[in-house]
């Protein structure tokens, strides 16, 4: 689904399920259009610099990644916890030049993520780095125990993907990647989950393990009890 946040202002019936996601649910996020964009329900900030990037796909935002992350996240660990059953999807785009770029995207108790195993981290995440694997993993953990599953698509260049991390309560949490028109794999695990009430804040970060790395956003979406 391609969203034009100044959409909603033609067209306000769009909003309420896309927003709201149901009677009993509430959604916060960011939504991105260009080098403009809004957030709700959370402080967030733009790690590194960014810029409009539009292709014949979207207006994306392009972010610049050195050994300082690039990035959109929630400002502090305040945003989530897995008894509220949050459902998260989330739409990045590669750049040109991927083999320097260590990423992580999802919920996350810590920013500090500039590793494979962040040290104590709870986390519901995707994660890439060419140094390990030229796939993209889903990981959980419980602040001592990482758990890694090689959903097995391969990260390339210049290629969309959608991503969705749903934990809807009933011990485990469920995971979906996707390329529009291309690839796709979806799985679930019941092991090393993030503490039932652990704050968690999110988005995505990025950092280049050697001089600079870019990637792409347009949003970052979560529905939650």
């Amino acid at each position: 689904m391609k969203v034009n946040i100044f959409s909603f202002f033609r067209y306000p019936e769009a909003i309420i399920p896309f927003f709201k996601g149901g009677d009993s649910k509430r959604w916060s996020g960011f939504y991105i259009y260009g080098s403009g964009g809004v957030a709700f329900g959370s402080d967030w900030t733009i790690s590194g610099s960014a810029a409009a990037s539009p292709d014949d796909f979207t207006n994306w935002r392009r972010h610049s990644c050195t050994t300082t992350p690039g990035g959109y996240r929630t400002n502090a660990i305040d945003w989530m916890r897995r008894a509220w059953r949050p459902k998260l999807w989330i739409r990045l785009k590669t750049d040109a030049v991927i083999s320097n770029m260590r990423l992580w995207t999802g919920l996350w108790s810590t920013t500090a993520l500039n590793s494979e195993d962040p040290s104590g981290a709870h986390l519901a995440a995707f994660r890439y780095h060419l140094a390990y694997s030229d796939k993209l993993y889903f990981c959980t953990k419980d602040g001592t125990t990482l758990n890694q599953i090689n959903t097995n698509i391969l990260v390339t260049e210049n290629t969309v993907y959608d991503l969705e991390i749903d934990i809807p309560g009933d011990g485990y949490i469920y995971w979906k990647v996707s390329t529009p028109g291309g690839a796709s794999a979806s799985g679930s695990t019941n092991l090393n989950l993030p503490g039932l009430s652990q704050m968690l804040g999110g988005g995505f970060m990025a950092w280049a393990t050697t001089g600079t790395v870019y990637y792409k956003s347009v949003y970052a979406h979560c529905e939650h009890n």
